[in-house]
C-alpha cells in the first residue's frame, strides 16, 4: 500500500481497520447496514467503477457546527467500493455509516403508555392504597397480619387492573437506528461518533444509551473496533438498561432532528431506506403521534410475521403458510381463504346474512365487508350489497314495498302508500288498495305494527305481526274444539274412541272428561269418569252392526263364488242364475232349487226366478201344483 502524503503508519492502519470493519457490518447486517457518506475519501478509481460528485460543506451531525473538509462522495456507496482504495486523501477523512439493530421485548410484548395517563393511574392507584390503609386501620390487633396480607394482595390487583385497562400491547419495536462516524483516530485513539434515534426512544433514553456505549469503549479500551459489540448490546440490553421491563412511557420530549444527512437516517436505497425513512417520520411530534405511528408500525411487523409463518385452518384442518388465510380484523382468528369463501358463499346464497360470522365457537365477531370482498366472487358480493340494502330499507319505518311491483314506497301517518313506478296506492298493513274507513286488521295487531315501527322494526317483523293474528284466530277456533294436555299444554282434538288421551308432545296420560292427568285404565274404575261416552257407544254398535253386515255379504258373496270354482274344476256346469232382485250372479247349492241371494238377502225360486217375499212363501210356491224344491238340475 503506497503511503499517503500526510498519514503515518498508525492512521494507514486505522483505516484498514475501518474497512474491514465496514465490510463485516454489511456482511452480518446485510441490508440493515448502510454506508452513508466517505468524506476526504477518493472514490474515483476506475476499478471500483463508481461515479463521484464533489460536495460542498456540511455541518456534522455529531459536532456542535463544526466544519469539515468534505471530498468526493460516491454516488453508489458500498464497503465494496473502499476495498479499491490505498489511502485516504488526508487525515482528516470521515466514514459515515447507519445501522438499525432490531429490538425484541424481553417478555414478547410490552405496553405503551402516554406520560400523562401513567400519571392518573399512579394518582389512582395511590388514592387506592390510601383509601384500603384507611379501612384496614380500624381492625382488630390480631388481625395486623392478615391486614397486612390484605393490604399487598389490594395493590397487586390494583396494579393488575391498571395493565388490565390502560395502554397498547405491541410486540414488535421500530429498530435502534445506530449512526456511526469513524475518524481518523479510531480506533486506536478515540471511539467513533454515534448517535441513537427511534421512534420510542426520548431524548433522555437516548443520551443514557449513548454514554453506556462509551463507557463500554472506555472499558474496552482503544486499539480494537467496537462497532459491531455495539449493535450487539443494544438488540440484547438496551431496554434492560432502560428499566423497560412491561411497560414503556412515551413523553413529548422526543430527540429533534439534526437537520443534517450525514451519519443520518436519509439514506437512500434498499430495505434499510425504508426503515430509515420511517424512523425519520416516527421521530419528533407528538406523544399521541408517535403512539399511533408505533401501533402502525406494529401492525405491519404482524402481519409480515403472520404471513411468513404456517398455520392449521381450524376448519378443513389443514397447514397452509399465513398467505392462504384470513385473518379478521376484530377477533383476530384466521380462517384459510376457501373455508371461510364457501361458509360466506353458502349463507349469502341462503340469505342468512346474521350467519356471516365469525367459525370460532366461542366468537360471534361479525365478518368485514372488506373480508367478504376479498372471499366471495363478483356476483356473491353483489348479492350480498343486494341483501343488506334490502334489510336496511325493510328496518326504516316509513318504507313499504308496492304489492304490485316491488317498489320501495314510503307511507304516511295514515299508512297510506303511493307507488312512485306504477302509481298504485295501497294499505302498508294489509298490502290491499287504499281503504279509508276500512278496518284491515284489529286495533290491537295495528297498534303493534305501528310500535314496532317507530322502534325500527323491519318489514318482516310488521308482516309477522300480521300473520301472528291469523294465526290466533286459528287458535280460537281450535280452542273450541280442542283440549289442552295438563304437563305440556299440547292442543289435542278427539276424533274418535274411549275418554284415555295420550299427549303426542311429553306422552302423558290424561283424561278427556276432566282433562287431568291419570295412570292408565285405573282412573275409570273409580266411577268419576266413564272410559267411553254414551253417544260414542251407541256410534260404536252402529259401526259394528254395519261391519258385521258387510263382513256377512262378504263372506256369502266369497262362498258363492267357491261353490261355481269347484263345480267348474270338478268337470261339471256351474248352475249360476242372476238374482231377479239385484242383478247378482247366485249358484245353486246341492238340488235346493231355493235361493237366497248372498247381495240383497232376497230369496226367489231358481227355476222360475220368482221372488218369494212374505213368511211361508216358500212353502206356497213349492208344492204338488208349483215348482219342485228340489231336483238334480
Amino acid at each position: 500500500m503506497a503511503m499517503a502524503a500526510g498519514l503515518s503508519d498508525d492512521m494507514l492502519l486505522n483505516w484498514q481497520q475501518q474497512v474491514d470493519e465496514v465490510q463485516a457490518l454489511e456482511a452480518i447486517f446485510a441490508s440493515s447496514f448502510q454506508l452513508v457518506e466517505a468524506a476526504g475519501v477518493p472514490c474515483g478509481s476506475s476499478d471500483a467503477g463508481a461515479q463521484c460528485s464533489r460536495l460542498g460543506t456540511s455541518a456534522s451531525a455529531f459536532d456542535d457546527g463544526a466544519q469539515l473538509e468534505v471530498g468526493k462522495r460516491s454516488e453508489a456507496l458500498d464497503a465494496a467500493s473502499l476495498q479499491h482504495i490505498d489511502a485516504p486523501c488526508s487525515s482528516q477523512w470521515e466514514l459515515h455509516c447507519s445501522l438499525m439493530a432490531p429490538v425484541e421485548p424481553p417478555a414478547g410484548s410490552l405496553r405503551l403508555l402516554l406520560q400523562d395517563r401513567h400519571k392518573q393511574q399512579q394518582q389512582q392507584q395511590q388514592d387506592q392504597q390510601g383509601k384500603q390503609q384507611a379501612e384496614h386501620t380500624d381492625r382488630a390487633e390480631q388481625d395486623a397480619a392478615g391486614r397486612l396480607t390484605d393490604s399487598g394482595s389490594s395493590s397487586s390487583r390494583a396494579e393488575e387492573h391498571a395493565g388490565a385497562s390502560g395502554g397498547y400491547t405491541v410486540q414488535h419495536l421500530p429498530p435502534i437506528c445506530l449512526q456511526l462516524r469513524m475518524t481518523a483516530g479510531y480506533p486506536s485513539e478515540q471511539p467513533p461518533g454515534v448517535r441513537l434515534s427511534a421512534a420510542w426512544l426520548s431524548a433522555a433514553q437516548a443520551s443514557a444509551l449513548e454514554s453506556q456505549l462509551l463507557q463500554q469503549w472506555q472499558d474496552q479500551g482503544p486499539g480494537a473496533p467496537i462497532c459491531y459489540s455495539w449493535a450487539d448490546w443494544l438488540q440484547t440490553h438496551a431496554l434492560m438498561h432502560l428499566g423497560v421491563d412491561q411497560w414503556l412511557l412515551l413523553a413529548d420530549d422526543c430527540r429533534p432532528d439534526s437537520g443534517s444527512d450525514v451519519g443520518g437516517c436519509n439514506g437512500s436505497g434498499g430495505t434499510l431506506a425504508a426503515q430509515q425513512q420511517q424512523e425519520q417520520e416516527l421521530d419528533g411530534g407528538s406523544a399521541e403521534q408517535r403512539l399511533g405511528a408505533l401501533l402502525r408500525y406494529n401492525a405491519v411487523q404482524d402481519h409480515a410475521a403472520f404471513q411468513q409463518a404456517t398455520h392449521t385452518c381450524g376448519v378443513c384442518l389443514e397447514q397452509q403458510p399465513g398467505r392462504c388465510f384470513v385473518r379478521l380484523d376484530g377477533c383476530r382468528h384466521a380462517w384459510c381463504r376457501g373455508c371461510l369463501g364457501e361458509q360466506a358463499r353458502i349463507h349469502v346464497a341462503e340469505g342468512g346474512l346474521e350467519h356471516l360470522r365469525c367459525s370460532h365457537p366461542q366468537c360471534a365477531a361479525a365478518l368485514d365487508p372488506s373480508v367478504l370482498r376479498r372471499v366471495l366472487c363478483p356476483e356473491d358480493f353483489a348479492r350480498w350489497e343486494q341483501l343488506t340494502l334490502q334489510r336496511t330499507l325493510d328496518a326504516m319505518p316509513d318504507a313499504s314495498y308496492c304489492p304490485r311491483c316491488g317498489t320501495v314506497s314510503l307511507e304516511d301517518s295514515d299508512s297510506c302508500a303511493q307507488c312512485s313506478k306504477c302509481l298504485f296506492v295501497f294499505c302498508s298493513l294489509c298490502n290491499e288498495g287504499w281503504h279509508p274507513g276500512t278496518t284491515c286488521v284489529s286495533a290491537d295487531t295495528k297498534l303493534a305494527m305501528l310500535r314496532h315501527k317507530m322502534a325500527g322494526g323491519s318489514r318482516a317483523a310488521v308482516e309477522g305481526l300480521r300473520r301472528q293474528e291469523q294465526d290466533l284466530l286459528s287458535l280460537a277456533q281450535i280452542e273450541k274444539t280442542a283440549k289442552r294436555c295438563p304437563r305440556c299444554g299440547t292442543a289435542t282434538q278427539k276424533a274418535e274412541g274411549c275418554n284415555k288421551m295420550s299427549c303426542g308432545g311429553c306422552g302423558a296420560y290424561w283424561c278427556w272428561r276432566c282433562n287431568k292427568e291419570i295412570d292408565g285404565y285405573r282412573h275409570f274404575r273409580s266411577g268419576e269418569c266413564v272410559l267411553f261416552d254414551e253417544a260414542e257407544i251407541l256410534r260404536w254398535e252402529d259401526q259394528w252392526a254395519d261391519m258385521q253386515a258387510a263382513h256377512r255379504v262378504m263372506a256369502a258373496g266369497m262362498r258363492n263364488e267357491f261353490v261355481g270354482e269347484t263345480a267348474a274344476r270338478a268337470g261339471g256346469r256351474p248352475r249360476g242364475c242372476f238374482c231377479p232382485q239385484c242383478g247378482q250372479v247366485n249358484h245353486k247349492m246341492g238340488n235346493n232349487n231355493l235361493i237366497a241371494c248372498w247381495s240383497c238377502t232376497s230369496r226367489f225360486c231358481y227355476c222360475c226366478r220368482t221372488v218369494l217375499r212374505g213368511r211361508g212363501a216358500g212353502g206356497t210356491h213349492f208344492g204338488p201344483r208349483g215348482c219342485k224344491q228340489h231336483s238334480p238340475d
